[in-house]
């Protein structure tokens, strides 16, 4: 995650987001994605997929964002949406081991 992140059109508020903040910001939704990801840990081959994601997905912000709030406000948005279907994703696993673990036990009867 050492790379530049590129942006075609400059606005006047991107020289208030300095690269690093760009790249916590980055980190941040992968995050919201696998939760406990570490930085050293984005640079493994299994995780790029993700990161790239990741990074598309704060490129458009920064892009189509006309403000430094909007743009902040944008990526607070996606990464509760992230972090909301990982719960869900979550609650829905433990539901259906709750399921199972009923039906096993219910035809051991």
């Amino acid at each position: 995650m050492s790379g530049q992140i590129q942006s075609t059109e400059l606005k006047h508020w991107h020289a208030t987001v300095p690269n690093e903040l760009r790249q916590h910001l980055v980190h941040t939704i992968v995050q919201s994605i696998i939760p406990g990801t570490q930085k050293a840990t984005l640079i493994e081959p299994r995780l790029q997929n993700v990161v790239n994601f990741a990074r598309s997905i704060e490129e458009d912000f920064y892009a189509a964002s006309s403000s430094r709030s909007e743009y902040y406000r944008c990526i607070a948005d996606k990464v509760y949406q992230f972090v909301k279907e990982m719960e869900n994703i979550r609650e829905g696993c433990r539901n259906q081991d709750i399921y199972e673990d009923i039906t096993d036990r219910l035809a051991r009867l």
